[in-house]
């Protein structure tokens, strides 16, 4: 439990996407509160942030590829003890693998081979 917490925080924060989407969800509440307080109009600014939030975490599935990749290539990395190129190649597409190549790679010190 603790390693698979570990693991998925490391692929949130990795994908900058999925971090933005948290950061945005989080600064929303106190950012509507100042920006109502010092205009006392409807707060645009802090619900476009919510709006970026909410748009990121749905497109990202909350970092689910990241860590899907991330944790198959893992995976792959402790059997074989490389990065197969067709391994590679099939994660090559989208950023979300991509990224979850990238953090698989660098934990073991193979990030040269991506």
């Amino acid at each position: 439990m603790k390693q698979e917490l570990k693991d998925y925080l490391k692929c949130a924060t990795g994908n900058r996407f999925t971090l933005g989407g948290y950061l945005a969800m989080s600064l929303f509440p106190l950012l509507g509160v100042v920006e109502y307080n010092l205009t006392k109009k409807f707060p645009i600014l802090s619900v476009s942030l919510f709006e970026f939030g909410w748009i990121s975490l749905l497109l990202t599935g909350c970092g689910s590829g990241t860590l899907k990749t991330y944790r198959e290539v893992k995976e792959h990395i402790q059997k074989h003890g490389t990065i197969d190129p067709r391994f590679k190649e099939k994660y090559s597409e989208a950023y979300c693998d991509k990224i979850g190549i990238k953090l698989a790679a660098k934990e073991v010190g193979l990030e040269h081979l991506i």
